[in-house]
Parts: structure tokens; sequence; C-alpha cells
């Protein structure tokens, strides 16, 4: 019998979080305010980065920036009372993770190239061809030029629309072109990386990895007859 959760991707993804953690600065901005609007987003967001970790997930480095970025900002739209404060700071951390993910390869120290190989176990000789460079350092621009057009849409948005419509629009537009983007990313590094000679592609490997890291179903085993019975009979 399979006990797995029905549509576990949608939860998993972070998709109702995010639902949940608009719907709170909506409605807590319509009827109490804008502080409390943003202190009910980013206790969700905390809450929502502290369940996470309980479901066993490591902590690393990245987990505590998180919640620090996440504490830092939402008290300073809380003490300030501005929503241009508030959405400026995020606004502004998504161009300097755009120019970060460009410069790192500007200097040769490309993120996708380095560390991309620590959730696809790409055989070393693939890592080491060009080709494989190659499209890494491209994907790591492309994300930076994502991100840096994120901002800028944010910006744009902010100034044509109202508090909970720029929350809104936002997060949905997010979506949309994060998918679409990552999507055409994907398509795009496996075409190419399978001019590789002896590599079959990136959704190759990511299946076989999947398919190793997944938990394997233990199969029924029935007691063994007993040799004495059997004899007996």
């Amino acid at each position: 019998m399979n006990n797995r959760p029905m549509n576990p991707s949608f939860k998993e993804s972070g998709a109702l979080d995010s639902l949940i953690q608009v719907a709170a600065f909506i409605l807590l901005d319509r009827f109490v305010g804008l502080p409390w609007a943003i202190a009910g987003a980013t206790l969700w967001a905390l809450k929502a980065t502290y369940t996470k970790h309980r479901k066993g997930q490591g902590i690393g480095w990245l987990l505590p920036t998180t919640t620090l970025y996440l504490i830092v900002r939402g008290t300073i739209g809380i003490i300030t009372d501005s929503r241009a404060a508030y959405f400026g700071i995020g606004i502004g951390t998504k161009f300097l993770i755009g120019l970060g993910l460009i410069g790192s390869v500007v200097i040769g120290k490309g993120l996708a190239a380095s560390y991309v190989h620590k959730v696809l176990p790409f055989p070393d000789e693939v890592r080491a061809h060009r080709i494989y460079r190659s499209v890494m350092n491209q994907l790591t621009v492309f994300a930076g030029c994502y991100e840096m057009a994120s901002a800028g849409s944010d910006i744009w948005l902010y100034n044509h629309s109202s508090k909970g419509g720029f929350v809104l629009i936002r997060i949905l537009v997010n979506w949309v072109s994060g998918f679409v983007c990552m999507f055409g990313a994907i398509m795009y590094a496996d075409v190419r990386l399978k001019k590789i000679p002896g590599f079959g592609g990136l959704l190759e490997l990511a299946e076989a990895t999947l398919e190793h890291r997944a938990p394997s179903t233990p199969t029924t085993r029935f007691p063994a007859p007993d040799a004495t019975s059997q004899g007996d009979r």
C-alpha cells in the first residue's frame, strides 16, 4: 500500500508556504497595517524555514544566513513602517545576487561549474571537458541576468501597483518566469552536454541520480516453510 502523501511536490516546493505568506501580508496590511503585514509575512517565512530544517535538511550556512536576512529585513520594515524599505531590501538583494553570479564567471570562478557536481555527480572526464565548463558558465551568467531582470521588473511593478497588488503579481510573475527559464536552461544544457563523447545527457544523469538516491521499498518476506513439517507430509 502506498502511504506517500498526495501531491507532495506542491508542498515540498514551497509553493504553499509562498501562497500563505502572500495572503498573510495582504490581509494583515489591509486590516491592521503595514508593520503587522511585514511581521506576519516574516514570521511565516521563518516558520517555513524551520519546518524544512526539522524535516532533516542540513543546516550548513544557508539556513542561518536566510533566517538572519529575514529577521533584519522584517525589523527594518517594521521600524521604518515603509514598504519602500522592506521591498527595496529584497529588490536590492536580487540585484546583488545577479551581479555576484556574473562576477563569479568574470573572475574565473563560475558558481555552477564549481558546485553543480555536488548536486549531480558528473563524471570527472565530463567536468574536465571544455563544453561542460562553457555550459555551466553560460548558465551562471543567464541566472545572474535573470536575477537582475527580475529586480528591474520588481521596481517597475512597485511603482505601478498597490501594496497588495505588488506582492501578488510579483510572486505569480516569478513563478511563471522562473519555471520557463529553468525549463529552457535545462533543455539547452542537455543538448549541449550530449556533445561530450560518452555522456548521455543531463536528463539521463538526473534520472539515474534520483533512482540511486530513492529509498528502496523492502520486499515482503514470508516465513520459510518449516522443514520438519514438510517432511511429515
